[in-house]
């Protein structure tokens, strides 16, 4: 059956749908979805908590989508509810903290359909990750995207709130600035989060349907 493109003119198949069907439609940039979601992953070391943050990204806006905390070490559990949490979220690209025991979970996500970025958490990476979330931050101020939208309420929120406050900068020569939270506190959320506007990046600054080869789809 035979019909006509509406946006060009041109005779096509309807049944394989005007985008399809048409010769000049099959040439245009395919449309970007609505909404991408990236997420982080902060693993437990011995008696922290490993967490899990997404973020959801439409107009170079993130927005924090889903937390959640693990009150254990059980990464049999922790690596099971993250692929559903991927799963259900629609997430293109999970961040995981590969120091300790992520570089060996990293390569288990992989097994497990997930699509991982590892990141290495150095002086560097971890200074840089910061400003990038404040820099989101500040740009949220001002309305001006790229920024990032936190929750102001829900499970975790609270405690996410606090240990974004309780972050302490310091600054030794010769080396880079790290950070410290108070004595028998976490951070665990708050790394989360970090990597989370890491991965972020590429979806936040450019499109990433006209990005080169290889790049995460």
């Amino acid at each position: 059956m035979i019909g006509n493109c509406k946006i060009h003119g041109l005779w096509s198949t309807p049944e394989l749908g005007v985008s399809k069907g048409c010769p000049k439609c099959l040439l245009l940039p395919p449309e970007p979805p609505d909404i991408t979601v990236v997420a982080g992953q902060d693993l437990a070391k011995h008696r922290d908590f490993a967490t899990y943050v997404s973020l959801a990204i439409q107009d170079e806006v993130a927005t924090v989508k889903w937390l959640y905390r693990w009150p254990h070490t059980d990464y049999s559990i922790v690596m099971r509810d993250t692929c559903k949490f991927y799963k259900d979220d629609g997430c293109r690209n999970l961040g995981v903290d590969i120091n300790g025991v992520g570089e060996p979970i990293v390569e288990l996500y992989h097994a497990m359909g997930v699509h991982v970025t590892g990141i290495p958490f150095t002086l560097v990476t971890k200074d840089e990750m910061i400003m990038y979330t404040r820099n989101l931050l500040q740009r949220k101020r001002a309305g001006t995207p790229p920024f990032l939208v936190l929750p102001k309420s829900g499970k975790f929120v609270d405690e996410l709130l606090t240990q974004m406050k309780e972050q302490e900068r310091i600054i030794g020569a010769p080396e880079r600035p790290h950070y410290e939270h108070p004595p028998d506190r976490h951070d665990d959320l708050f790394w989360a989060l970090n990597i989370a506007c890491y991965v972020a990046r590429p979806y936040l600054s450019n499109p990433y349907w006209v990005m080169g080869p290889g790049y995460p789809r």
